[in-house]
C-alpha cells in the first residue's frame, strides 16, 4: 500500500494498516486462548505421507489425553508402545487395528494424488 505524500492520504493508509493489524492480532489471541480447564481431550491421530517420487512412505497412529501421549504403535514391530508400562496394565490397544486405519490412508492418499494429477517430475 502506496501512502500518499499529503497529510489526508497518509492518514487514511495508516489506519487501514493500524485496522489491519488489530484485526490479525484479535485472530492470533483466539487461536491461543487456552481451553476450558473442566474439559478432557482425547486424541486418536493417524498420519501417512509419502516423497514426491514415492520411493518411500512414513506412517504414524498414537492416542493422546490433554497433548500427552498415551501410546503410540510401533508399525513394522506390529506392537503397541506405552508411554507408561502403567498404562498396559489397565487396558489394551490391538495393533492391528492401527495397521488396518494406516492401509485405509495409503490408499486414500493414493486416489487423492490420482484426482490431483500428481506427475512426479520435476518443473
Amino acid at each position: 500500500m502506496a501512502v500518499q505524500g499529503n497529510g489526508a492520504g497518509a492518514s487514511v493508509g495508516l489506519a487501514r494498516l493500524l485496522a489491519l493489524m488489530l484485526l490479525a492480532q484479535a485472530e492470533l489471541g483466539r487461536a491461543q486462548e487456552v481451553t476450558d480447564p473442566g474439559v478432557e481431550i482425547l486424541s486418536q491421530v493417524a498420519f501417512v505421507q509419502k516423497t514426491r517420487l514415492n520411493t518411500s512412505t512414513s506412517s504414524e497412529f498414537m492416542f493422546e489425553f490433554n497433548d500427552d501421549e498415551i501410546f503410540h504403535v510401533d508399525l513394522e514391530q506390529r506392537e503397541t508402545i506405552w508411554r507408561l508400562p502403567e498404562f498396559g496394565r489397565f487396558t489394551s490397544f490391538q495393533a492391528e487395528g492401527a495397521q488396518g486405519n494406516i492401509a485405509v490412508l495409503q490408499t486414500n492418499l493414493d486416489i487423492l494424488m490420482k484426482r490431483s494429477n500428481f506427475t512426479p517430475a520435476t518443473n
